[in-house]
Order: C-alpha cells, then sequence, then structure tokens
C-alpha cells in the first residue's frame, strides 16, 4: 500500500511514495519554508520499512538506510557489500564485521574503513604507507594509528597529511621538530597540538608567517582521539 510522502521523509509532502517510486521530483520536499533540505528519513522509521528501503533498486534510497542512525547491525553489513560506491563506503564505515573490513578492495573501500572506529591498528599500519594520499590522511587521523606511524607522517610526501601529523603527534621531539621546519604546515600543526609546550606555542606565536601565529593564539584544538 503506496504511503505519503512526510510518513517516510522528515519535511515531506502528501505525494505517493512506496517500492521503486520512493523519491520524486517534486521541490517541495526538498526545500520549502521551515523543512529541512532533504531527503531525510524520519528519526525513528520502523524496522520493516529500513528493510524494504534498503532492498530498494535505488541507490539513493539504500544510502539514506546505511547513513541513518538507528539501522541495525544486519543491515548495516549487507549494505556495507553493496555494488554502489556511495552505499558501500556507507556501510564499511559503519559496520562492526571485521571481515567486512580486512577484504576492503579498492581505494574508496579502505578510505570507508580508516574512518571506522573499529579498524583494525594492524590494517591502519599497513595503510599508513599507502599510494593513496586520502587514505594515508585517514589512517594519521584514526584514534587507533600507532604512534610510530603518525610520528612518521610528518614527512609525508602530501602537505596535508603532514600537517595533521604535526597536530596529532605526542612525540615531544616530533612536535619540536615540526616547530622548527620551515614548512608552513608542520609549524601550523604543532602550534594546534594540545601537546605542544607553553614555551613552544609563545614561539610559534611570534612566527613569521601569520597563519602559524594565528594557529597558536587561537586555544589549542582538543586532541583528536586516543593514541
Amino acid at each position: 500500500m503506496p504511503m505519503r510522502c512526510d510518513e517516510v521523509f522528515m519535511g515531506g509532502c502528501d505525494h505517493p511514495v512506496g517500492p521503486g517510486r520512493w523519491l520524486h521530483d517534486d521541490s517541495e520536499w526538498t526545500r520549502g519554508y521551515d523543512r529541512p533540505h532533504g531527503p531525510y528519513l524520519h528519526h525513528n522509521p520502523p524496522e520493516h520499512l529500513l528493510r524494504q528501503l534498503a532492498a530498494d533498486a535505488d541507490w539513493r534510497v539504500r544510502f539514506l538506510v546505511a547513513n541513518h542512525p538507528v539501522t541495525g547491525p544486519g543491515l548495516i553489513d549487507r549494505l556495507a557489500q553493496d555494488p554502489w560506491p556511495q552505499v558501500r563506503w556507507e556501510g564499511l564505515r559503519r559496520t562492526s564485521s571485521l571481515a567486512l573490513l580486512r577484504a576492503a578492495r579498492d581505494d574508496g573501500d579502505r578510505v570507508a574503513v580508516a574512518s571506522n572506529d573499529r579498524c583494525p591498528a594492524a590494517l591502519l599500519e599497513r595503510w599508513g604507507s599507502d599510494p593513496y594520499h586520502i587514505l594515508r590522511d585517514r589512517v594519521v587521523g584514526h584514534p587507533s594509528t600507532p604512534a610510530w606511524v603518525v610520528d612518521a607522517a610528518v614527512g609525508d610526501p602530501d602537505g596535508s597529511v603532514r600537517a595533521l601529523a604535526a597536530f596529532r603527534t605526542r612525540s615531544p621531539e616530533v612536535i619540536a621538530a615540526a616547530a622548527a621546519s620551515p614548512d608552513r604546515g608542520l609549524r601550523c600543526g604543532a602550534a594546534r597540538n594540545p601537546a605542544c609546550p607553553p614555551a613552544l606555542r609563545d614561539r610559534l606565536a611570534r612566527d613569521e608567517d601569520p597563519a602559524v601565529r594565528a594557529a597558536a593564539t587561537r586555544p589549542p584544538a582538543p586532541s583528536a582521539g586516543r593514541r
């Protein structure tokens, strides 16, 4: 039996929706006064509706299920094996299955796995030297990445990865070296690092580069996670 758009989506309308036609072109349901940009499923959709949506032929509908906070682990694991990359990415980002995490098959999948809080440290260690810079960035930012991998990343060929490593390291020696580097990104990362000693941050607050000075004079950024 068809449902109304507003029974499924926040800020929806009275347009009938159902299998194969959950999404429609009426702009009223994606934009409008006091309506969220969408589509967004309601906060607590029933399980039977999530299962129905997860089996829909439209990848955008399956993505909504993979992205929804109440979707259960069984559906998440199924969507982590979806043929569509965006859906699979979201499922891999959320799955608790170590087998699925270890089975990542391409760069996009591996970035999703490295964005998952449950990613095993052994995978993060292996991917710390991967050719794909976005994957290395996720590795450096992950709370389970071994300290030596983060410390080594201050020498990464990609500037954004180096800067993140200078922010994430907790090694006094690495922070001091980053603060003395001619690389502005490393100095900015060291200045934002919550483990940066006050005297060193004061020195960076007088740096010749305005970006470094700005980073050093802002309150230290919160720790990016347990290391």
